[in-house]
């Protein structure tokens, strides 16, 4: 089942020199599944219950001189639990953007970008030791990491669609609030960081394509893409793709592809989907 919950609102006021507008939206999404088997020949302990929901909050201020400020805070939180062993957060992603825009010529402005991230629950490595038992083993938490990337650069903006923007002066910020994460995995760096140190400041450039864009009024296209090039390491992928399709008036399917790479993590491509199906409700 899918139950969603839309408010949009705008409003303009006028100062001694500029009209400024101001536009808000809200977009709330709950998902839940449940898969439960009896006498079941295979994978009979694997019952368990599935909940996701999706937060996104867009603010939006322009005036009659192409200054735009879009502010949009998005919150994913995905939850398995099992009915006999385990309760597993799959999903935590919360991601607060800002982005100003100052016109130059007509879909050209001067930009400047900032995403901050991180996670607010922790998260476990769920493995078997050696003596056969489930344990599990922290791999992150509240504040890590908390992970800023700013740039500064030009951008270009398609009409109703969506912009790309090429940071010419980026910066990112890796910080990490649980130092003990080092002692817990046994390891001496994390996401870059060396053991001993909280943080981790390094410059590059940028590459950013954000798309939001109703086709045929039934599919919506939302699309987020991160490049960032450290002048002195490879460079790190971060893609968020959703696809939203509405059957009917209340039937909706969706699917979701999230793509990584980043060289201190893994030297291998992450990928991730998510399917779901089911009831959808506008208020």
């Amino acid at each position: 089942m899918i139950a969603r919950y839309l408010f949009k609102k705008s409003f303009s006021f006028p100062t001694a020199k500029e009209n400024f507008i101001l536009s808000h939206s809200l977009d709330y999404s709950l998902t839940t599944n449940l898969y439960f088997l009896v006498n079941w020949v295979h994978d009979d302990k694997h019952n368990q219950i599935n909940l996701l929901h999706n937060l996104k909050y867009k603010c939006y201020l322009q005036n009659s001189d192409n200054v735009h400020l879009t502010n949009t805070f998005i919150h994913n939180l995905g939850i398995q639990y099992f009915f006999d062993s385990i309760v597993k957060v799959n999903i935590d992603d919360n991601t607060f953007t800002t982005r100003l825009d100052i016109g130059i010529f007509k879909k050209i402005s001067f930009a400047f970008d900032s995403r901050i991230s991180s996670r607010l629950m922790k998260g476990f490595d769920f493995i078997i030791d050696d003596s056969g038992r489930h344990v599990r083993v922290l791999n992150s938490s509240f504040l890590t990491p908390l992970i800023c990337t700013f740039s500064i650069g030009i951008g270009y903006n398609w009409a109703n669609t969506g912009f790309l923007n090429i940071g010419i002066s980026s910066a990112k910020l890796t910080y990490i609030h649980n130092r003990q994460i080092f002692a817990i995995r046994g390891i001496s760096n994390y996401y870059g960081i060396e053991e001993g140190k909280s943080s981790l400041f390094e410059y590059g450039f940028t590459l950013k394509v954000m798309i939001d864009k109703d086709i045929l009024k039934l599919l919506n296209w939302n699309l987020d893409l991160l490049v960032f090039k450290n002048y002195r390491t490879p460079p790190e992928l971060a893609v968020k793709n959703i696809f939203d399709l509405r059957l009917s008036k209340y039937l909706k399917t969706s699917l979701q592809t999230r793509i990584f790479y980043e060289q201190k993590l893994s030297k291998h491509l992450q990928l991730e989907n998510i399917l779901s199906v089911g009831f959808n409700f506008q208020l």
